[in-house]
């Protein structure tokens, strides 16, 4: 639990007084322009061969993951992509200097030449190294402020406090669901009459997610062998998860601890399968690692850059393959059929996704305030509660503690998305350009702040 003020730069654990010297961060957490020099191999002298990075990013992603699970989420590059392992590290302390040493070298040893793929295959490696510096140390208990950790691991910049919109989006839930109690608990008690019966989810689950793939193949081919499994699991802080395992396979795992709505289960559908996480790790394998030898792309750190804009290319997903109406018909036709639920439920069940969706921007307000330790995490639920209307604010405070500022690409994550693709013709009329740039994403990667330009 986190409580009380917290001081601004980095908080340190036991490992405080190692880490003091690390390369790279000075004990107020601002970069130490005297590290810029540094590199792996010593010196500055000559360019920094791209493979070289790479490999080295591989290896420290490996041992940082190691160290601390959550480190990296997929890993399907062989061993051999990150050259000599050596010793594994029993502490993060040489993972943070080599991590730091690297981040260094390639501030000041950047390739000579190569043109604009090779330019920006290195300003996406970069971002990774920066955030995995970043991830190391907060693994042995460094701290940034909200904003200035989102800022370093991601690229981006949460979104301004949501006030003015979510009072309007309150109002009109109340006025959608009438009764005693507080808002949190009315959207509850409706969820509960939309709730999946568990012994119908699994039948539910598949018919969603073939609805998916079918439309996602209407868009894009999938290559052979492309498949998935589903798991149901308990006692996990997250409603769906996907791993990726290489060769084109994923396993799906959803947490059947917490309810499962008709409308829901089309969101995790596309979020998880197609064309959200699974696809984007298909295309990426397929275009990037086997078509272009980009290994990097073979290893994915939650906490970075491109972590970011995969969770955000998931958040978009469902509205990219039932756009508009498509996804209330769906739903009512054959969603609630199968899962042996009134029909006539849905357009209002609908309309409670709509308004509950506008107050997701207050995960991110009170995710600052809790961090940054201005509440505390009793306030936090409340605030979850009250503020979002959310039925479960202790699973969603359990996930910011786990995750801290990640909760920023739920928000200004797939806020940046959406304004990429309106404001390159995306629009919900022009649903095939729509899917030509949201695949661009994941088949042309680039820095999540470079989408930021376009919008502005």
């Amino acid at each position: 639990m986190h409580t009380g003020t917290r001081s601004r730069g980095w908080r340190r654990a036991a490992v405080a007084v190692v880490l003091a010297g690390a390369v790279g961060l000075t004990a107020c957490g601002r970069p130490d322009r005297r590290a810029e020099s540094t590199s792996p191999a010593g010196g500055t002298a000559g360019t920094l061969p791209i493979e070289e990075a790479v490999r080295s990013y591989i290896r420290l992603a490996r041992q940082l993951a190691r160290l601390d699970p959550d480190a990296v989420e997929t890993d399907f590059a062989p061993p051999a992509d990150a050259g000599p392992g050596g010793i594994a590290p029993s502490s993060l302390v040489p993972v943070i200097e080599a991590a730091e040493a690297l981040r260094d070298a390639m501030r000041a040893r950047p390739p000579a030449a190569g043109g604009p793929s090779t330019a920006l295959r290195w300003a996406v490696l970069r971002g990774q190294v920066d955030a995995l510096a970043i991830q190391a140390r907060m693994a042995a208990g460094g701290r940034l402020p909200f904003d200035e950790e989102a800022r370093a691991l991601f690229g981006i910049a949460p979104l301004p406090d949501s006030r003015p919109d979510e009072e309007q989006a309150r109002r009109a839930l109340d006025r959608l669901l009438p009764g005693r109690g507080d808002l949190a608990a009315r959207v509850a008690a409706f969820e509960t009459r939309v709730q999946i019966p568990r012994d119908r989810l699994p039948a539910v689950f598949a018919a969603a997610l073939a609805a998916c793939r079918q439309r996602t193949a209407a868009h894009v081919v999938l290559p052979p062998g492309e498949r998935f499994t589903v798991q149901y699991v308990t006692g996990q802080p997250w409603s769906a998860y996907n791993r990726y395992r290489g060769h084109y396979q994923s396993v799906i795992q959803v947490n059947t601890d917490r309810p499962v709505s008709v409308e829901r289960v089309l969101d995790l559908a596309c979020h998880e399968g197609y064309p959200g996480h699974h696809l984007f790790h298909v295309l990426r394998e397929e275009q990037l690692v086997r078509g272009r030898g980009w290994s990097e792309f073979a290893i994915g750190t939650l906490m970075s850059p491109q972590g970011l804009l995969e969770e955000a290319v998931a958040n978009e997903a469902v509205d990219i393959a039932f756009p508009g109406d498509d996804r209330l018909a769906f739903e009512r036709t054959v969603l609630y059929p199968l899962a042996g639920l009134d029909g006539s439920l849905a357009a209002r069940a609908d309309a409670v996704r709509r308004l509950t969706a506008r107050l997701a921007p207050v995960t991110t307000d009170v995710a600052r305030d809790y961090l940054d330790g201005v509440i505390d995490a009793a306030a936090a639920r409340r605030a979850l509660a009250r503020r979002g209307a959310m039925p479960d604010p202790a699973g969603m405070l359990d996930f910011i503690d786990r995750y801290r500022s990640y909760v920023v690409a739920y928000t200004a994550g797939r806020d940046l998305v959406r304004r990429f693709l309106e404001a390159h013709g995306g629009t919900a009329d022009h649903p095939g350009r729509r899917w030509t740039l949201f695949l661009s994403l994941a088949t042309a990667p680039r820095p999540p702040a470079d989408l930021a330009p376009t919008v502005r």
